[in-house]
């Protein structure tokens, strides 16, 4: 296999230690296990684990078999065992990937292995990787060795060889179904853009380039009413009719966004780590320009590590404009906890949520909201698929006099997605949004009430490979609005297509 060099590392959510260590090397706590790698002496034969005769099978088993190197190496001594295995103990990773890097001329795939678990933990991926080809090159059924090349590739950011590796870890070794929901997992980190609350960051740069175009039939937002009941007096009731421009009207939307994150760990063992976020949207309608917008979102987040899970603090800016006038500026704080149970993860939170409207300031408001979710990865036969929902309730009060008075929101997203191919994902997303005032919203309107409000979103995509890290995506999008004043009742559906590029 070729040797590769590989771009500035990224460390993902699924640390090196639960995937390569944990689940693979079987060293635990400087325990050496029967899948552990070898400590050799002077007068014995490196002895090759099951796990590398027969992949995936359990420490039980009696199967062995001895490996004859073609040459010569340096052999890892129990003293030197010993010592790597301490400094991993203590978490000074990358003094013991000093202690292990003389290892690196060895022709035994177990010691190999061993280098490469202490330099993937050291952040040294280059080694890593180097380690690990070293190994299958020498021993081409050593399935963690394989599996661990293709953790390390995605670390160091090379998706596109990463995504072959996986393919051909999968092809050649049918991991059993708990090691498919890791690999899953990490093939696709990010189970969707709502989810960002109980999704943890990630270090390094990345991010994702997407255009699209699509045909949307309610471009404007317009209502679905021809004409407005109002009161004129004395009971009397006379409907307004609705301007055609007011209405929904269909047109064809051009659509390019950006997202850019930069994660940074703030010490070695990476359990302090910081994030600031950079996304910009814009959407341009062909005919309909005074519907154009642009959402402009920044942001920094704080994570702590700790035995009870994760620990993040966040801080978001936002500006919309919408026909080339300022709309809304918003300001988000937020403080959240979240926790992996096997293969799913789950987090609660809070936020406040302060809004600014430029130009109609009585609709200014500030929320406080609580919210909590979760997401699973796992199998339905031999297809990856991931779950997930967000439920958040918000009490959103009026900084001015507003119709309606203050009101209640409650919120539910949930998606799933499954991988029917390497690479070629099917996802779903249903989402409703509830709205529930306080007061009556207004007196001269025939059918005046305390307003209810209930908004749903469902969306079906499929992302598919085009050429190198270039994906396709083609998605439908529905979108309705409904409400005890028939004002607000609205509807429209969006088809997309577009390409994506993920670093």
């Amino acid at each position: 296999m070729r040797q590769t060099r590989f771009a500035a590392p990224f460390r993902f959510a699924l640390s090196a230690c639960a995937f390569a260590v944990c689940m693979m090397a079987g060293v635990v706590h400087g325990q050496e296990a029967s899948h552990g790698p070898s400590v050799s002496h002077a007068d014995a034969a490196p002895v090759i684990s099951d796990g590398q005769a027969a992949p995936w099978v359990s420490s039980a088993s009696p199967q062995r078999f001895v490996y004859t190197p073609p040459e010569a190496g340096p052999i890892l001594t129990r003293d030197q065992f010993d010592t790597i295995q301490s400094l991993r103990a203590k978490r000074r990773f990358k003094d013991a990937a000093l202690a292990a890097a003389p290892l690196a001329a060895s022709n035994d795939p177990d010691t190999l292995y061993l280098l490469g678990t202490v330099a993937q933990e050291a952040g040294d991926y280059e080694l890593a990787a180097s380690a690990y080809e070293r190994a299958v090159m020498i021993q081409p059924d050593f399935a963690g060795a394989w599996l661990d090349l293709a953790v390390v590739t995605r670390l160091s950011g090379d998706d596109v060889t990463a995504q072959s590796l996986f393919d051909y870890v999968i092809q050649e070794f049918s991991p059993p179904a708990p090691l498919m929901a890791r690999i899953a997992s990490l093939r696709r980190q990010t189970i969707a853009p709502a989810l960002a609350a109980v999704v943890p960051a990630s270090t390094g740069w990345h991010g994702e380039l997407r255009t699209q175009v699509g045909r949307d039939t309610n471009a404007n937002n317009g209502i679905t009413l021809t004409s407005l009941p109002l009161l004129a007096g004395a009971g009397v009731i006379v409907d307004i009719p609705i301007a055609d421009e007011e209405r929904a009207r269909s047109d064809t939307a051009f659509q390019s966004s950006a997202l850019l994150r930069y994660g940074h760990a703030f010490n070695d063992r990476g359990d302090r780590r910081g994030e600031v976020l950079l996304a910009l949207t814009q959407r341009s309608n062909r005919d309909l320009s005074d519907y154009n917008t642009r959402d402009l979102l920044v942001g920094g987040s704080l994570i702590q590590d700790t035995d009870y899970g994760s620990i993040s603090q966040r801080l978001t800016m936002q500006q919309i404009r919408l026909g080339g006038q300022d709309l809304l500026y918003g300001a988000r704080a937020a403080l959240g906890w979240e926790r992996q149970y096997g293969t799913c993860r789950a987090g609660l939170g809070g936020e406040l949520e302060q809004r600014h409207y430029a130009s109609v300031s009585n609709l200014d408001a500030r929320i406080i909201w609580l919210q909590g979710g979760g997401g699973c990865v796992g199998l339905i036969g031999n297809t990856p698929v991931q779950a997930a929902v967000l439920l958040r309730h918000g009490q959103d009060t009026a900084v001015h006099a507003r119709p309606g008075g203050d009101a209640r929101r409650y919120e539910m997203t949930t998606v799933v997605a499954a991988e029917l191919r390497p690479r070629v994902v099917l996802e779903g997303l249903f989402a409703v949004a509830q709205t529930h005032d306080n007061n009556l919203y207004s007196a001269i309107l025939a059918d005046n009430a305390v307003r209810r409000t209930t908004r749903t979103q469902a969306r079906l995509q499929l992302q598919f490979p085009l050429v190198g890290p270039v994906d396709g995506f083609v998605s439908i999008e529905r979108l309705k609005q409904s409400s005890n004043i028939r004002l607000f009742d609205q509807s429209g559906r969006v088809i997309w297509a577009g390409i994506r590029y993920g670093f």
